[in-house]
């Protein structure tokens, strides 16, 4: 379990640094 939602977490603050990176450019 624990390792399951330290997975998640990264792939939540890596989707976080993607959009942080391309709304620039959509703007």
């Amino acid at each position: 379990m624990t390792s399951n939602a330290g997975y998640l977490c990264r792939a939540l603050v890596y989707n976080y640094v993607l959009i942080g990176q391309w709304i620039p450019l959509l703007q």
